[in-house]
């Protein structure tokens, strides 16, 4: 017989991060005063990355073991991230120094892989390659900063 090498992969990952942010007003470093302010926004930390027990699922149902279940695997990464936004200054609103940002962020917190050992019942062969990939969002958010030392 000659199987179709496409499958289908279902997975859940989750993450835990953890960054050291550094927040840069450019315009208001250059003396302007104004109350609404753009930025940048840079951060590295690390990601404790974990994938639960991924199925591995043969197009071809006449497939000797059309679904197959592996274990699931965990990594601690290196992880960063840079974004960019604008803030206002509410201190007029609330009397102090309190910001209202709205912040785009790409963060970037390694690959994450799935083991290649199948469960116990799922017969003994590893598959060619075990399931990965590069686990990087894109995050648009709206929050309060409440500055340090001003």
């Amino acid at each position: 017989m000659n199987f179709t090498e496409h499958a289908d992969i279902d997975a859940t990952v989750s993450a835990f991060t953890g960054l050291v942010n550094l927040f840069i007003e450019p315009l208001a470093l250059g003396g302007n005063d104004s109350p609404i302010q753009p930025f940048v926004t840079g951060g590295i930390g690390f990601a404790n990355v974990r994938m639960d027990d991924w199925v591995r699922t043969n197009s071809d149902p006449a497939h000797p073991r059309p679904t197959r279940v592996f274990e699931g695997s965990s990594a601690t990464n290196f992880a960063w991230s840079v974004g960019a936004g604008v803030s206002a200054d509410l201190e007029e609103v609330v009397g102090q120094n309190v910001l209202l940002d709205l912040t785009y962020r790409y963060t970037d917190m390694g690959r994450v892989a799935g083991s290649g050992t199948p469960l116990p019942g799922q017969g003994n062969g590893v598959p060619e390659e075990p399931f990965n990939f590069n686990y990087r969002t894109h995050t648009v958010t709206i929050g309060v900063r409440v500055p340090f030392g001003t």
